[in-house]
């Protein structure tokens, strides 16, 4: 099967054309103005024969004079693998007719010798555009006479090329034309076969497919080949028509099917890389982009094996030491090649490089041989085979220091090989022990694990199926015992205890399954048959298991109330019939209490002693379907979810049985949070002591109204600081259910403090559809500007990383176009105390990533900021070289990721390009994205290493973080609440109609 992919360009450079069969009117005008032309016999004899000589289809040339004298020589140096390739051995074909090119454009231009110097340059670039013109080869019967006119142009413009006095060399409108004639011919489309990384694999698939066009390809290489290598052009003339843009795409051509195409590409590449000095650095990245497209996206391409010899014979040229980033070249881009399924066609050109750079810093060996290990290949035994070959060399250039570091894992990765039901493998393993530098390697510095090995070698002598296995099995615990016997001795006899526990083990387990085999059996003779029930349960008794549904746990205290202002309760009839419905047959199924309406309102209340300061705060977390926290309402964020959970401080529910201290009331809108929400957990929270340090806490839910109460409950054995004490569920058929949860934290005095185990543990409960193994995170992607997200403590996430990324208009031009990231540190006056910025990259504990098109990143470590650190604003400024203001850029998002690369935030910033300055639309040129603020003592329990980020999205006018200082300490100097948006107040208690929040 065959495929398009398209290549470098898949349309004809500027000038080229694609042929159509040739007119007979222009065909018999140019070959009556060839007749009239006047020719001394030489010339005429000379052109006669090359048109005879010529064949079309094969890469070999011959004719008369010069010209055929350099076909020879060119056949005794030429790459095209094609000539003794086994497969045109073994197929036959006719002889091919000898084609003229008389009739065409081609014949109608005299020869570049037949004219003077000074014509010679105006014909050069006719022939050269001529050249331009592109054929169909898949046809082998059409056109033949224009294929063999331009393959003789080509040939004569080679030719020209090794004159010193070429055109070619001083005049630019033929260098141009020269480059645009070979961009024309070789940036095409390639067709490839379709192949899986087993296909290449495959030892029997070594037929190649040769490209029907090679005749012109190849002529249109050489003549760029002598183009780089000629030495009587001047570089920096050269330099102006060689790009780097076109460079890269002669790189994409190793793709190609064709192995002569991709050979002298590698020749073409190593002379420009060799020549054009400037070139070198993305020339290198261009191909380690190349590697790593295999590597990300498991692509199948053709090239690899080349790029990588080419690649080894760049790394020769580091200096020592090793810079980071040729480092890095080891281990981001040669080491992740190792996990490709395709690995053998191209392992022994990547291990060249890996050992290029171990000779260099033997160090690195330990990077390599711990890349190994990590990605193991278990089922693929010629990796494996590979991999042990890998590391046999890697092991004799490995520092001892290293090598100690690795002994537990290389040991049983070993092992494990001896006994490899795999030949190969295990064949592979035993022969490593015929080193004798191998064997003082592992006596010296894996003694400890040597009993491990010499178990394996036991289990292979005794078990294994392969008899060259099993023989040289027996010749390595000979010489393992001659080279120290009492090592061997002391080995043999744990692995003798080992299979004596082992086979006590299995008996053990023998007897513990019959036995409940027998307990099976026993029971299943005296089974009695399940009795049916007789009768309804009456009214109170559904009212009891629905009382004892909510509370789950023995001694637990949930008292369901229904408002006295209700109509449908006042009558002890229409109450039975209300309590009925809610409490039907269903409820001990769902195990919590059915709500049936929109909204409902959450409070705390507590007794506490009089002298004791302790405060509760309740917090409500949005959970998805993931068991990831998505959203959170807490004491710094009111509203989220488009005011589904909104929580008013001052807001106090009319409730008689509420104790003196209470909080302030979280509102919940059912129909208005996100269909991706599959369960909402209520958190307490205590600042100024424990849960512990409380006379009793309760919690109370009312519907609609502050005094229609329909649950509350107490807080039973608590600890700690912190504890879930509520779940709403959303059910299959989309309603919800409250369930009472009684988990308390030994640690923490927040959300972000309990995630694991004890907010863990309930979601999980809450959500059976989740894995066993989920563990609850928070990723908050949905926040809208004035919402606050608050970040792990330093001391449980280290590092975080504060990126900015951004899209460009559709408008914007210009390579330096987009934001530089800054974070501004403000202390408690709002004073500047530093940058961490591209020019001050490492400083007050973060650490820039560096400048990026479409986004930048900090690391940054939350502890080591300067503790008179109050405000850190993350901002970004547009260059001073670009035009325009910030309409330029598009969709800025600002995020924060932990160290695990889990996402915790994303804000997105609708930019509306207004200044409170009064300045024109398109003047802004930077963005305060948000600001990372420190708790206040007093609202976190005395603890003050706690930091929060506020989203803000304002646009301001200076072009660097220095001018706009003024506006960014306009900003510190606004409370977080100041850019929040309460929804209006809920009506007042009592009222039929309820204002929508």
């Amino acid at each position: 099967m065959e495929r398009k992919v398209f290549g470098p360009s898949s349309r004809a450079a500027p000038g080229g054309r694609t042929t159509s069969p040739p007119n007979k009117a222009s065909s018999a005008g140019s070959s009556t103005s060839s007749k009239g032309r006047s020719r001394s016999p030489s010339v005429g004899s000379e052109d006669a024969g090359r048109s005879a000589s010529g064949r079309y289809g094969g890469s070999g040339r011959s004719g008369s004079g010069k010209a055929g004298e350099g076909d020879k020589e060119k056949k005794k140096t030429d790459i095209d693998g094609s000539r003794s390739n086994k497969g045109d051995a073994r197929k036959t074909k006719a002889a091919e007719p000898k084609v003229s090119s008389e009739g065409t454009t081609f014949w109608a231009l005299p020869k570049l010798k037949e004219v003077s110097a000074e014509e010679q340059g105006e014909l050069l670039i006719r022939k050269l555009r001529e050249c331009t013109t592109t054929h169909n080869f898949r046809e082998a019967e059409g056109q033949l006479s224009e294929k063999e006119g331009k393959r003789q142009t080509l040939v004569e413009l080679m030719e020209a090329a090794s004159d010193r006095k070429c055109p070619l060399w001083t005049d630019e409108a033929a260098m141009v034309s020269m480059v645009d004639m070979i961009g024309t011919n070789l940036f095409r489309t390639l067709t490839k076969r379709e192949r899986t990384p087993t296909d290449m694999l495959d030892a029997e698939d070594d037929d190649p497919a040769f490209d029907p066009a090679w005749p012109h390809l190849e002529l249109a290489y050489e003549l760029l080949v002598r183009v780089v290598s000629s030495k009587e052009v001047e570089l920096a003339f050269l330099t102006r028509f060689i790009t780097q843009s076109f460079v890269l795409k002669l790189l994409e051509l190793f793709d190609s099917d064709d192995p002569r195409e991709r050979e002298i590409l590698k020749l073409l590449i190593n002379r420009i890389y060799a020549k054009f000095q400037p070139m070198r650095s993305n020339l290198r990245r261009a191909i380690q982009n190349t590697l790593l497209l295999a590597t990300t996206e498991n692509v199948v391409q053709n090239g690899l094996p080349e790029l990588l010899e080419m690649l080894g014979q760049y790394i020769k040229g580091f200096q020592m030491p090793l810079k980071e980033e040729h480092q890095e070249v080891l281990t981001k881009v040669l080491l992740p090649l190792q996990k490709v399924e395709w690995l053998g066609a191209f392992h022994s050109q990547l291990l060249d490089c890996i050992k290029k750079f171990t000779e260099k810093e033997p160090g690195l060996a330990h990077e390599v041989v711990a890349s190994l290990l990590r990605v193991w290949p278990f089922r693929m035994a010629s990796k494996q085979v590979l991999f042990l070959s890998e590391i046999d060399d890697m092991l004799g250039i490995m520092p001892v220091a290293d090598l100690q570091r690795l002994q537990p894992m290389l040991a049983r990765r070993l092992a494990s090989c001896l006994s490899n039901v795999n030949s190969d493998v295990s064949e592979k393993a035993l022969n490593m022990w015929k080193s004798e530098k191998f064997l003082k390697m592992i006596f010296a510095n894996c003694r400890d694990q040597l009993p491990i090995i010499i178990s394996e070698l036991y289990n292979n002598a005794t078990q294994h199926w392969h008899p060259s296995v099993h023989t040289r099995t027996l010749e390595v615990l000979k010489m393992l015992m001659e080279r120290d016997a009492e090592l061997f001795d002391a080995s043999s006899a744990k692995h003798r205890k080992s299979c004596e526990e082992q086979e006590r083990q299995e008996a053990l387990r023998g007897q513990r399954w019959a036995q409940l085999k027998a307990m099976h059996d026993n029971k299943k003779n005296t089974r009695q048959p399940d009795r049916l029930p007789t009768r309804k349960s009456d009214s109170s008794h559904a009212t009891a298991v629905a009382v004892a549904a909510c509370t789950p746990g023995a001694g637990s205290s949930m008292e369901l109330q229904r408002a006295r202002t209700d109509p449908d309760l006042k009558s002890p009839a229409s109450s039975a019939k209300r309590i009925s419905r809610v409490t039907s047959a269903k409820l001990p199924v769902v195990k919590g209490l059915a709500l049936e309406r929109d909204r409902y309102g959450l409070a705390v209340s507590w007794a506490r002693q009089a002298e004791a300061q302790i405060t509760v705060e309740l917090q409500a977390l949005i959970v998805d379907g993931r068991g990831r926290i998505v959203d959170a309402v807490h004491a710094h964020n009111p509203t989220v979810a488009g005011n589904a959970l909104v929580h008013r401080a001052d807001d106090q529910l009319s409730l008689q049985n509420m104790h003196k201290n209470r909080s302030g009331t979280t509102w919940v809108t059912l129909s208005k949070l996100p269909e991706s929400a599959a369960a909402l957990a209520f958190v307490l929270c205590t600042r100024g002591g424990r849960l512990p340090d409380l006379d009793v806490c309760e919690l109370h839910m009312v519907e609609e109204f502050r005094d229609q109460e329909i649950a509350h409950f107490v807080l039973e054995s608590p600890s700690g600081s912190a504890a879930v004490v509520a779940i709403l569920r959303r059910g299959a058929d989309r309603s919800w259910t409250l369930i009472r949860a009684n988990e308390c934290s030994k640690a923490g005095r927040h959300f972000m403090d309990i995630l694991e185990p004890t907010l863990g543990k309930v979601i999980r409960e809450a959500i059976p559809t989740l894995p066993k193994r989920q563990k609850a995170m928070v990723s908050i992607s949905g926040m809208a500007q004035g919402s606050v997200a608050c970040l792990p403590l330093p001391t449980a996430s280290k590092l975080l990383f504060v990126g900015l990324s951004w899209d460009l208009s559709p408008s914007a031009s210009g390579d330096d176009l987009g934001l530089s990231t800054a974070l501004v540190y403000l202390d408690r006056q709002g004073q500047s105390l530093g940058t961490v910025a591209p020019n001050n990259a490492v400083t007050l504990g973060g650490q820039h990533g560096g400048k990026g098109l479409l986004g930048e990143g900090i690391l940054v470590d939350f502890g080591a900021a300067p503790q008179e650190a109050a405000q850190i604003f993350v901002v970004g400024f547009l260059a001073a070289s670009s035009a325009g203001g910030m309409d330029l850029i598009q969709k800025p998002h600002c995020c924060v990721v932990d160290p695990l690369g889990s996402e915790l935030l994303r804000y997105r910033a609708v930019l509306t390009h207004e200044s409170e300055q009064g300045s024109e639309q398109g003047s802004e040129r930077g963005l305060i994205a948000g600001r990372f603020f420190r708790y206040e003592e007093s609202s976190i329990g005395n603890d003050s290493s706690r930091w929060g980020f506020q989203a803000l999205g304002i646009l301001c006018i200076g072009e660097s973080w220095e001018e706009s200082l003024p506006e960014l300490q306009e900003v510190f100097r606004k409370p977080v609440d100041v850019f929040q948006h309460l929804p209006p107040e809920i009506s007042e208690v009592g009222t039929p109609r309820v204002v929508s929040l």
